[in-house]
């Protein structure tokens, strides 16, 4: 059976993305295999513009990869080894590799590769640069449909939940809501449209600072049209919404209508989304519950692509 190294960034529970690779890493070691992390460092490709940083670059990838117990830190919950290969060693045929979408081309020189598409690729860089024989699987819907050439893109979606409702809840939330609270994240550029006095900017807070937050507001804004605090807001039973990225409507941000639920796509859509506000927990749960089915068909599902 194959091992699986996820190149992933330190654990950090402000980091959707983060949180997503170190639970794929614990939720294949709970199948039986045998999953690790290998410490994510930066890649990309070197032009004129760029070649006086390779000496940096390198010297960055000498450091974690040779020096495995450097402080990383990981979510203790979770079952997540750091790989150490020795000597020569290499992540040849009996491993499979899995990347963020954010990767720049095959940086651990895998020969069997998974692309996590977390978000549209090319999203936060501008740059993709992919190779031909790839797994490809998307994160959920709103992740847009990605077809690179000679690769495989599952008709599958992989998103791993970490709901945290034991802070996102409406216990001891005041009975009288003031202000609102709002978040940037992914959706930075995007013009403030929402009255910013007494609004609470929660970038960089810790969860529990953005619980306690969002009990006490009577509206979240989210700029960011993918992170899970809309989501979360709901949970903590304040409105919720999301501003409209230019261009694109509603059933394009969220395909799935039950995806919606709760979340109001612009001011106008509030009382659309407290009319379906209660479904939002429910199906948080039977989401979260489903996460070791849908890990389990896409390991099955991988290891068929490659032949295992």
């Amino acid at each position: 059976m194959k091992k699986y190294v996820i190149f992933a960034p330190p654990y950090d529970e402000r980091s959707g993305g983060s949180i997503g690779l170190h639970a794929l890493c614990s939720l294949i070691n709970a199948t039986g295999r045998s999953a690790s992390l290998h410490p994510w460092f930066h890649s990309e490709p070197l032009t004129y513009r760029n070649v006086d940083l390779a000496a940096g670059l390198l010297a960055e990838r000498y450091t974690l990869v040779t020096q495995r117990k450097l402080m990383f830190p990981r979510n203790p919950r979770y079952t997540t080894p750091i790989t150490h290969l020795e000597n020569g060693c290499t992540y040849g045929a009996d491993w499979i590799a899995i990347y963020p979408e954010v990767t720049f081309g095959n940086p651990l020189g895998a020969t069997n590769v998974v692309r996590w598409l977390l978000h549209d690729p090319g999203y936060h860089s501008g740059k993709i640069y992919y190779d031909r024989g790839e797994y490809h699987i998307r994160y959920n819907h709103m992740v847009k449909p990605f077809h690179f050439p000679d690769c495989h893109l599952s008709e599958r979606m992989l998103e791993v939940v970490e709901p945290h409702l034991d802070l996102f809840n409406t216990q001891d939330a005041p009975p009288v809501r003031t202000g609102s609270a709002y978040c940037i994240r992914k959706g930075q550029g995007k013009p403030l449209v929402h009255q910013l006095e007494g609004s609470t900017l929660v970038d960089g807070m810790s969860l529990e600072q953005i619980a306690a937050t969002l009990k006490r507001v009577e509206v979240f804004y989210s700029y960011d049209p993918m992170t899970y605090l809309s989501t979360a807001a709901v949970l903590c039973g304040c409105d919720s919404v999301v501003v409209p990225t230019a261009g694109l409507t509603e059933e394009e941000w969220r395909p799935k209508p039950a995806d919606r639920h709760g979340l109001a796509y612009g001011v106008a859509n509030i009382p659309k989304a407290r009319a379906t506000a209660h479904l939002v927990r429910d199906a948080v749960q039977a989401k979260t519950a489903a996460v070791a089915d849908h890990v389990a068909a896409f390991l099955a599902e991988v290891e068929s692509f490659f032949g295992c």
